[in-house]
């Protein structure tokens, strides 16, 4: 488990869905400086959405549902299931569980929707800056029909490129260290920037 630190990092930095499935000694063992015994969990805190040790089989099959919805809904990222060895050397039941199902997220209320609306009606410079989550959540054809109702310059991240195509003549490049010096002047001068599934990271 400790080998995949850097990996869990990477994924979660750049909202990867992973699921690692670790090996922890027996349940009784922990807690006990057991030899190769690892806080798993406290270790990947850090670097992961959520991770689970499992110390009874009759967990093992809902969690590792539970893990891989996770994984995927929201913003993707890694999960860690850690299974004691005594799990790992049991039998499994086999009935069939029922898929795990996410809550659901709410939606947008409509004074919240009007309030957005009033403050791009009285902005003078906006800029649209995007980032890989509208594709994660298949928006990219909302997005572009955003803009064409509304035109205004538009850059993106490195994993929101695409979203926008490169022809758009709105379209200004990427934002950033590494990005254009257009995307990155519109965006210091602009006085209200719209910002669709990306953070606001140090390389912004």
């Amino acid at each position: 488990a400790t080998n995949l630190v850097t990996g869990l990092a990477d994924a979660f930095l750049d909202s990867v869905p992973l699921v690692a499935i670790t090996g922890q000694v027996a349940s009784s063992h922990t807690r006990t400086d057991a030899f190769q015994e690892m806080d798993v969990i406290g270790m990947s805190l850090a670097c992961t959405k959520h991770s689970y040790l499992v110390t009874d089989i009759e967990d093992l099959a809902p969690t590792l549902a539970e893990a891989f919805e996770v994984a995927k809904t929201g913003r993707p990222g890694p999960v860690i299931v850690d299974i004691a060895k005594d799990v790992q050397l049991a039998q499994a039941p086999t009935e069939l569980l029922p898929p795990y199902v996410a809550p659901e997220i709410e939606d947008v209320s409509t004074e919240d929707i009007k309030r957005a609306q009033d403050v791009l009606a009285a902005s003078t410079r906006p800029v649209l800056y995007v980032g890989g989550g509208v594709q994660l959540a298949k928006a990219t054809d909302a997005v572009r029909e955003f803009l064409r109702l509304n035109p205004m310059p538009a850059v993106s991240t490195l994993k929101g490129l695409g979203t926008i195509e490169r022809h758009d003549p709105h379209y200004l490049g990427m934002l950033g260290m590494h990005g254009t010096k257009a995307a990155n002047l519109v965006v210091q001068e602009a006085d209200l920037l719209i910002v669709v599934g990306a953070r606001f990271d140090d390389r912004v």
